[in-house]
């Protein structure tokens, strides 16, 4: 996963730290969307601001997705709205854009 070049002060690595810290919350709304649809696959990518106490003010989905599932997409921005990142230092606010991929777990073998 990479972060995009966040427009504003906060560096990539504080970012990447925080997003790697909060990832249990993204994997849980993966799963919790498998039991559905257990092919759900695909990339999504999030644009969200980090606000000058280091919240996130606003998260959205930035781009045309290829998950096609709506649900699993708002359950990961409003995981997302939840973070707290390091407070940015020269500007109000940080933008970010992030991907996520998702890969359906194939089958085991019995």
């Amino acid at each position: 996963m990479n972060v995009g070049d966040p427009e504003g002060p906060l560096d990539k690595d504080s970012i990447r730290r925080t997003i790697h810290l909060n990832r249990g919350q993204i994997v849980t709304c993966y799963r919790h969307h498998q039991v559905d649809l257990p092919a759900t696959g695909g990339k999504v990518v999030i644009r969200f601001v980090i606000a000058t106490n280091g919240t996130v003010s606003e998260a959205r989905v930035a781009t045309t997705t290829t998950l096609h599932d709506p649900a699993l997409e708002a359950c990961i921005v409003d995981s997302m709205m939840t973070w707290r990142f390091p407070k940015p230092t020269e500007t109000p606010q940080v933008v970010v854009t992030y991907p996520y991929i998702f890969k359906p777990e194939s089958p085991t073998k019995q």
